[in-house]
């Protein structure tokens, strides 16, 4: 299932946290809208290399048009409205700057995707109340093998955004020693 069908079947605090994911700078409509398209991008690539982020800055813009276009069919005037008000938000905030929507939708998709790891062992911790005994050792791996994916995301995170030289010693010393 794609990442924007399985966020909407999560709890109301869950959703409550996605929405606050999304601002003026990148609208949560246009996030549903080109879902698929949005999920099929890579990101995180387009916002460390600049002639990639033109690129799909151009496509995300014919990827508006299209959707434009069927809404014009369907005769749905808000959606139009909607979705030209955005295209002309975009163009005028990030025609020069590329790179700069890339990392914002590159942050997004990272975030939902925590958020969704998050809620799936929620989910899996309530189911295995039942067992104490394997739930205590399960409920530590889990941990830590959450904690290692955060870790490996934000490295990946960091050297997208430019902010720190690759090294993993940025990030052993988050790593637990001891269960």
């Amino acid at each position: 299932m794609a990442q924007w069908n399985q966020l909407q079947q999560l709890d109301t605090r869950y959703l409550e946290q996605l929405h606050q994911l999304y601002s003026d700078s990148f609208p949560m409509e246009l996030r549903q809208f080109l879902a698929p398209w949005i999920e099929s991008q890579d990101w995180a690539y387009a916002a460390s290399k600049e002639s990639h982020a033109t690129l799909v800055f151009h496509n995300l813009l014919g990827e508006i048009d299209q959707q434009y276009s069927r809404f014009l069919q369907e005769s749905n005037v808000l959606y139009q409205h909607n979705l030209r008000r955005i295209k002309q938000f975009l163009q005028s905030r990030y025609l020069e700057k590329p790179m700069e929507i890339a990392r914002i939708v590159a942050r997004c998709l990272w975030e939902e995707s925590r958020l969704l790891q998050t809620a799936a062992t929620a989910a899996q911790q309530g189911g295995q109340a039942n067992h104490p005994t394997a739930a205590v050792v399960t409920e530590k791996q889990q941990m830590l093998e959450q904690h290692l994916q955060d870790v490996r995301k934000r490295v990946q995170v960091k050297q997208v955004l430019g902010k720190y030289p690759f090294s993993w010693s940025y990030c052993l010393w988050d790593l637990p020693v001891s269960f």
